[in-house]
């Protein structure tokens, strides 16, 4: 092996670089403080080898290209380009053109508000504006996150936000600890341990405008705010096992329980069904209560008083009222209802001198009669007498509750006719001077001017 050691190359006039037509070639190393080719010499100092198949280390590059297997130096500076069939190996670089797959050696730092654009159009950015960071796709398509799970957590990568799971649940956190969660068929609301709330707020001020809570006893209260931070009253209360509330300014106005519904204050209602019969304070129809009604059928909770048997248990209200007044039914099954058909209702006597005839009154259904509600009374006629003045001033006073029949005579003076039926009686003239006295002569029963109702008892 020889070497060749020289401060300087130059030629032959002194002044200009030597020349090597045929090519200089160099088996070893260069190494040189400067390799400038843009001046038509080489300058080769103690520091500087040159090899073709070797290493090339400078201090600086300017101009020119350079292919090798590899060039490395403390600055480089190219006009054209640089083609690099294997690996680039940087420290610091401010752009990257690359064909292929770039791997920085310590993540790649952008500054403020300068992106990453992926895509032909650059839909997909991602960059810091200085306050905030943003992951924004400004294509028609959609932003997907794909993952077997996709957690959401805080800046200390410590505290979960959210949670979206492989089998479609999503789940929601406060404080690292789950407040919400979806399901097939509905969505789980999470509390501490002593209630769980469902809140309602603002939108220009974020205050407070009602909520939902449920604690752990099962109590359930809707509830309403001002929206101002103060106070709040409920509007339903819901136990347990327990009494459900309606409250009209925090005061409790029905309230259930087992026994039916409590009303604080005044029940003002437009209709009602049924007839109100457990109500407190107000005037319903008694069960049994008797009424005239103007159409041909009874009204829901009402039954025609047609003497009908009816059922025992269905109408058990009825029947333990009554009984067997009216009639026993089938005596184990049914029971009857009174018959007021053609009827007119009159007031029981109880004892009084009002109905003289009360003890001819007949049995009801039971075997009782006489003086007791829904005995009946046949038709009669009061004892009277009649006068006629048409002869003279004779007067001719009969009474109709002769029980002859055929002619009769009274008070010396014979009258033609028959009684047809008991306490009615048909005369004729007496003589040529007497005008006829009538009794109910063309119809079955005294009675006064009436209309037809049907009389309807409360089942």
């Amino acid at each position: 092996m020889s070497e060749i050691r020289v401060d300087t190359f130059k030629a032959e006039d002194g002044i200009s670089a030597p020349q090597f037509p045929n090519g200089l070639q160099v088996t070893g190393v260069v190494t040189a403080t400067v390799l400038d080719t843009s001046v038509p010499f080489l300058n080769v100092g103690s520091n500087a080898k040159l090899g073709a198949t070797g290493v090339v280390t400078a201090t600086s590059f300017t101009g020119g290209s350079f292919s090798g297997t590899t060039i490395s130096g403390t600055t480089g500076s190219f006009s054209g380009n640089v083609s690099i069939g294997g690996t680039l190996t940087y420290e610091d670089v401010t752009s990257i053109d690359s064909i292929g797959i770039v791997t920085a050696r310590e993540g790649v730092r952008l500054p403020d508000s300068k992106k990453i654009q992926l895509g032909d159009s650059q839909d997909l950015e991602i960059y810091h504006d200085g306050s905030n960071s943003y992951v924004r796709d400004n294509g028609t398509g959609d932003l997907i996150l794909k993952g077997s799970e996709v957690r959401i957590q805080s800046g200390n990568s410590t505290e979960t936000k959210a949670l979206f799971k492989n089998d479609g649940a999503v789940e929601l956190y406060y404080n690292n600890a789950k407040t919400l969660e979806t399901f097939v068929n509905a969505t789980h609301f999470f509390g501490n341990a002593s209630e769980c709330n469902l809140d309602f707020k603002r939108g220009d001020n974020g205050q407070r405008i009602g909520f939902i809570g449920i604690t752990n006893g099962g109590q359930v209260k809707i509830n309403g705010a001002d929206g101002v931070g103060g106070g709040y009253e409920t509007y339903l209360e819901g136990n347990l096992n327990g009494a459900t509330k309606l409250f009209y300014d925090n005061t409790a106005k029905l309230t259930t329980s087992n026994t039916g519904v409590t009303v604080t204050g005044t029940l003002a209602a437009t209709a009602v069904t049924g007839d109100g019969s457990g109500l407190t304070g107000v005037v319903a129809v008694p069960t049994g209560a008797i009424m005239a009604w103007p159409v041909e059928s009874a009204p829901t909770g009402f039954i025609l008083c047609h003497g009908q048997a009816i059922s025992r248990s269905t109408y058990s209200d009825l029947f333990s009222l009554i009984g067997v007044m009216y009639g026993a039914g089938d005596g184990s099954a049914n029971f009857n209802l009174p018959d007021y058909r053609g009827q007119f209702l009159r007031g029981r006597a109880n004892g009084s001198a009002n109905d003289p005839d009360r003890s001819s009154r007949t049995d009801r259904g039971d075997g009782n009669g006489g003086d007791n509600v829904g005995t009946k009374q046949d038709y009669g006629l009061l004892q009277h007498s009649h006068g006629n003045n048409s002869n003279g001033t004779n007067n001719h006073g009969f009474n109709t509750n002769n029980n002859n029949t055929g002619a009769f005579s009274k008070s010396g003076h014979s009258y033609g006719g028959t009684r047809a039926s008991s306490h009615e009686i048909i005369t004729n003239s007496w003589g040529t001077n007497h005008a006829n006295v009538n009794g109910h002569v063309t119809n079955n029963e005294i009675r006064p001017i009436n209309i037809y109702v049907n009389w309807i008892i409360k089942s």
